[in-house]
């Protein structure tokens, strides 16, 4: 769940490392204070690696651990979780060049039995689940381990009826993933893991990245990683190892997007081009080639996919048109898309420019970006402010004309005037996506959504954690007689009751429906946004 406004803590210690004089070297201060404020004063080392044409740059921040405070080089490995779908689509497009199999194809032995084709499963439109209804939940430290292909094979009988119609309805799917990586070995004649590295990972000169689980640990040291309990337990891969098994690094990583800029010399030039075509329209901004979603700055997609186990996240992007690409790798359970796909928009700006001669007052007003959301825009002392429906109020830095960043924030608004010279709208920039809200006078507009008032006795059972995936649980908590929920890796945010067990979110456009059993007992939610309905059991 995308979040629209993200808090960061406090400053960590931070390093720069810098490039030899043979390369040269690009501006990435803005980048070096964005690691800085993910950081915070909690351990987990984290990486960026950025590159513009020839040019790279690379920044490290964070604590490597609770008792150092080490910083990460670009050969440190970190787990990068769902990233290794791209490096499985590759697979798939490269048997495709290959003829061995095409992408309308009907998935084949093992996995055959209904109208499932490979397309289906690269751009996750196959009607399978993120997981499926037999996928163990109780080793949530370590989902995967153990899972092989004889019960992969057993959990695709219990559901492909599902895909059976070809479901056009776009569902992420880490079981499609597996099961794409694993029927693509299969048509191959070898084993995931074998093909893999032969057809990819040696092609692209990867020697230090490696399988979960499924591989020997390369040579390079991996940076433990951290969760809300403190380090977190490795991830072990077997039947699952094609939706998020790869462990790599920053230079190696490099080495990954450079042949994304120059897939001629790569090695698989056409399987590069294959896994870039657009296929399937995303619900609101963007879309999915294979394997890839898709975004667009400036007029220029960029190809990017974000990734995350028990301790790590993770993101890679990549700008064929402009020649740049970045990334980034975190060893804590917070997310860094905003990093990422920031870093792209240019929202991460170090300085401070001068807003110029400009009045403070053409910008205040209420923009509502939603019926349920207003942002109220202030000037208090020569300086402008930026505050979402029942959120803290944020301070605006000028970043060029008519663009402010919001302070500590991977975020940024840029106001729009009309041929007047008055400013009439704003747009709110953040994790990829543009959303425009008019002007309105100041305090006239109010969210159009009312809640209901609960007592501290009638919210306190639904308090407690909810797991969605094992990647993904849903942590809602009380004070007084507000609810909060904290998705894994994101901002704790309130969240408001229209009925006793349905509440909304103010932040984004989605809502939570807690279920109870026949006693009325509270048992688990379901998160409702963007037209998706993912359930969570209640864990405690």
């Amino acid at each position: 769940m995308y979040q629209k406004l993200k808090y960061t803590g406090m400053v960590a210690a931070l390093g720069l490392s810098l490039t030899s004089n043979a390369t040269p070297a690009i501006e990435v201060e803005g980048l070096e204070k964005a690691l800085h404020e993910w950081a915070g004063a909690r351990p987990g080392a984290i990486v960026a690696l950025v590159i513009d044409g020839p040019g790279r740059g690379f920044v490290a921040a964070g604590q490597w651990s609770s008792d150092s405070d080490r910083l990460a080089d670009e050969n440190v490995a970190f787990e990068i979780g769902s990233i290794t779908k791209v490096f499985t689509s590759l697979l798939a497009a490269d048997a495709v060049s290959a003829g061995v199999l095409q992408w309308e194809d009907r998935v084949a032995a093992p996995f055959d039995g209904s109208a499932i084709t490979y397309a289906q499963l690269s751009t996750h439109t196959a009607g399978l689940p993120r997981l499926p209804r037999d996928f163990p939940t109780a080793g949530l430290t370590d989902p995967y381990a153990g899972i092989d292909r004889a019960a992969l094979i057993k959990s695709w009988q219990l559901e492909a009826d599902a895909g059976e119609t070809g479901s056009k309805a776009w569902a992420y799917s880490n079981f499609g993933a597996a099961i794409l990586g694993q029927s693509v070995a299969s048509a191959r004649g070898g084993s995931y893991r074998d093909e893999l590295q032969h057809r990819v990972l040696d092609r692209l000169g990867m020697d230090q990245t490696w399988l979960s689980g499924l591989s020997n640990p390369g040579p390079l040291e991996v940076a433990p990683g951290h969760n809300a309990e403190g380090v977190a337990a490795a991830w072990r891969f077997d039947a699952y190892a094609p939706a998020g098994a790869l462990v790599s690094s920053a230079a190696q990583m490099e080495r990954f997007m450079r042949a994304m800029l120059d897939p001629e010399g790569a090695g698989l030039p056409h399987a590069w081009r294959e896994t870039m075509r657009p296929q399937v329209q995303l619900p609101g901004a963007g879309a999915l080639g294979f394997g890839w979603f898709i975004a667009e700055f400036g007029g220029t997609p960029v190809f990017w996919h974000g990734g995350g186990t028990g301790g790590y996240r993770s993101f890679v992007g990549v700008q064929p048109g402009t020649g740049r690409g970045i990334v980034v790798m975190g060893a804590r359970d917070q997310e860094v898309e905003g990093i990422g796909l920031g870093w792209f928009q240019g929202l991460l700006t170090s300085g401070d420019p001068a807003a110029g001669a400009v009045d403070l007052s053409d910008y205040v007003g209420d923009y509502p970006v939603m019926p349920s959301f207003i942002v109220a825009i202030t000037a208090v002392d020569g300086k402008l402010h930026l505050q979402g429906t029942r959120q803290p109020r944020l301070g605006l830095v000028a970043a060029g004309e008519d663009r402010f960043n919001l302070e500590g924030v991977t975020a940024a608004v840029t106001f729009d005037r009309d041929e007047s010279g008055e400013v009439v709208g704003l747009v709110l920039h953040q994790n990829g996506a543009a959303l425009p809200a008019k002007r309105f006078p100041l305090g006239s507009q109010h969210p159009s959504r009312r809640n209901i008032e609960m007592t501290a006795e009638e919210l306190a059972p639904l308090v407690g954690e909810y797991a969605l995936a094992p990647t993904f649980k849903i942590t809602i908590s009380r004070h007084g007689t507000m609810l909060f929920a904290q998705a894994t890796g994101q901002q704790k945010f309130p969240i408001f009751a229209s009925t006793a067990d349905v509440f909304f979110y103010e932040v984004v456009e989605a809502e939570i429906h807690f279920e109870r059993n026949t006693a009325g007992v509270v048992t688990g939610l379901v998160l409702h946004q963007g037209g998706q309905k993912l359930p969570g059991a209640k864990l405690r």
